[in-house]
Parts: structure tokens; sequence; C-alpha cells
């Protein structure tokens, strides 16, 4: 009996020992204490029992991760400005890095950081860090856009990064997440550049985030293969045109069924319908009177008739189909064919 309590409490404390162990060896090595202000950043910190006299900055705490850094500072005047700013009366720091601004003037406006004379763009890309000035940019009214990331606006410009745009500030407007458009031209919003398109600006309809038009030609942006690069595909347009958003990404146009803007060769267009119906959804899966589709390409062998979604699977009676069109049987069937994909 006493074997059995001194195992049951060996058992016991063991796991509790072990803890004690490595929470105390944890605080032992941990460099920082208390944020300076909690409110305003995660990543300025009181020192440790160690050092409790420093100030250190270590990315959102996370120091075994990413480190940390003691700054040279003076302790009476430090002010934690942002998340990732801070100053004291001889300098201004972006994470522990000394950055070249008015320090007497220097303030964060609603993430922007600002002097009275400039509006800077810090480009921080780990081991490489540069500063730079929002060329033209007017402190007193200059703001971010939501969207597209890095853009902004000021009374007289609009700016992307640290370059004025080369707009009609007065009639510039973003009017999807990948088109914008002033009195002259309409862009298209290629990741940080504007390139101009053959599409007349007082024409454009908006039709979703992905798809616009003119009186001549539906428009939708794709990528490359590398992703590296957008494109813009058309189809034609005008006042006699039939056309039905099935989804996202699906238009019922006259007798075609367009995906991303492009056919989907040989689809029954009158028959053609999704598996998801929801037509706010991404959807890639549908089918016509003869066929089976994903995204464009003809799926061979497809039981028509009980191809359906299943909570997030899509099956028919033979098989189970994944996110890329590609299936496994789960009945004993012999068929497997390939997919045909359109030319």
């Amino acid at each position: 009996m006493k074997t059995l309590i001194i195992i049951l409490i060996v058992l016991i404390a063991a796991p509790i020992l072990m803890w004690l162990i490595i929470s105390g060896f944890y605080l032992y090595l941990k460099p920082i204490s208390k944020p300076i202000n909690s409110e305003v950043s995660e990543s300025y910190f009181f020192g440790s029992w160690k050092n409790k006299d420093a100030i250190i900055f270590s990315t959102n705490g996370f120091w075994f991760q990413t480190g940390h850094e003691t700054l040279d500072v003076d302790k009476n005047s430090f002010e934690v400005l942002d998340n990732f700013y801070a100053k004291d009366k001889n300098q201004v720091l972006y994470k522990h890095h000394i950055i070249d601004v008015d320090t007497q003037s220097f303030r964060i406006d609603e993430g922007v950081p600002k002097d009275n004379q400039y509006v800077y763009f810090i480009n921080d890309r780990g081991n490489d860090l540069s500063q730079h000035i929002i060329e033209g940019a007017d402190p007193a009214t200059y703001q971010e856009l939501d969207y597209p990331i890095f853009w902004g606006k000021d009374v007289s410009n609009y700016y992307n990064r640290y370059k004025a745009l080369d707009v009609d500030r007065q009639t510039f407007e973003i009017i999807t997440s990948y088109w914008a458009k002033d009195k002259d031209n309409t862009y298209r919003i290629d990741d940080d550049r504007l390139i101009i398109e053959n599409i007349n600006p007082d024409e454009i309809t908006v039709m979703n985030d992905e798809y616009i038009r003119d009186e001549q030609a539906v428009y939708y942006i794709t990528y490359d293969r590398n992703l590296s690069k957008s494109i813009v595909i058309q189809f034609p347009f005008n006042a006699a045109s039939k056309l039905e958003f099935l989804s996202a990404n699906h238009i019922r146009h006259n007798d075609k069924i367009y995906f991303q803007g492009q056919n989907i060769e040989n689809a029954d267009a009158r028959s053609f319908q999704l598996l998801d119906r929801n037509i706010k959804h991404f959807s890639v899966y549908g089918k016509d009177k003869d066929y089976g589709y994903f995204e464009r390409t003809r799926l061979e062998g497809v039981d028509l008739a009980s191809f359906r979604e299943d909570g997030h699977l899509v099956i028919d009676k033979n098989r189970k189909y994944d996110n890329e069109g590609s299936f496994e049987l789960i009945n004993n069937t012999n068929n497997k064919p390939d997919a045909e994909d359109p030319k």
C-alpha cells in the first residue's frame, strides 16, 4: 500500500516539478517585463529583473522568435507612439532603428508617420529597411487608403508608396479592387502600378469586384501562371446582350458560359448550372445536360444525376472530387478517365 502511495505521489509531483523547472528557466532567460504602454504598443518593454533600467524593443513581445534589442534612449523623455514607433528628446525610432525626421514635431497620424514638413514611407523588408519622403505630400491632409495597400491621398494628389500618381486628383476614384478611373483614363491596378487601358471611363459600369463593362465589351483581370503579371480578358458586349451572373466568377452571356472572363468551350448555356448556386460565392464545379465541369475543364464520366455538393465535398455516386478537379473513387467502378482540357 505504501508503495502504491509513493508511486501516485511521484506521478503527480513529477509533471508539477517539470513545469516549475521549465517556467523558472523561461523566466530566467526572458529579457523583457511589462510593456511600457500596452494601449499603444506590444513591442516596447521595460527590462526584466536582470536589467530593470533597460528599455527593450521586441516585435510584439516574441523575443524567443524574433529576438530583442536594448535601446540607447533617454528614459525620462522616452515615449511610445505606435506599435513600431517611439521617440525621446533626441531621436525617433522605427522599431530599434533611428530614422531621419524632425524629432520635435514627429507624430503618427492614424497610422501615418509625419512631421511638420514631410510625410514618410518606411519600406521594411526585414533586413532591408529604407526611409522615403512621400514626394509632395501635405502632412496636414495626407491619409492612407484602406485599399490598395501603401496608397494614400492628400488635398492635391494620390500616392503609391512614396510616389505621386499621374492622375486627375479631382475625378480619380478606385472603383473596384482591380480597376480605377478618372475623367481621362481607365486604369488597371497591378499591385503597386496603374496601367492605362483602352476603355472609355465615361462608359464604365461596375458589374462586381472582378468584372466591369463598357458599351463594347466585358472586362476581367486575371494573372499569368506565375501570378506575377495581371492580364485583361474581354468578350463582346452590346445593349442587346443577355447577361446573367451565376456566381462571382461565372457569367451566362447569350449562348455561352464564361468562367473568369474565358469561355467554357462547348458548354450548353441553356442547361448549365453551378453546384453552388450562391451568386456571391467563388464557384468552380458546374454541369450542363451532358457533362460536369471544373472551372473551364470538362469532366468525363460524371454521373450527372448524383453530381452535387455534400457539405464541403463535391461527389457523385461513384466519386469524391477535390478542390483542384481531381477525384477518387468511392464506389466499385472501373472507369477513371482523365479530365479533358479545352483548347
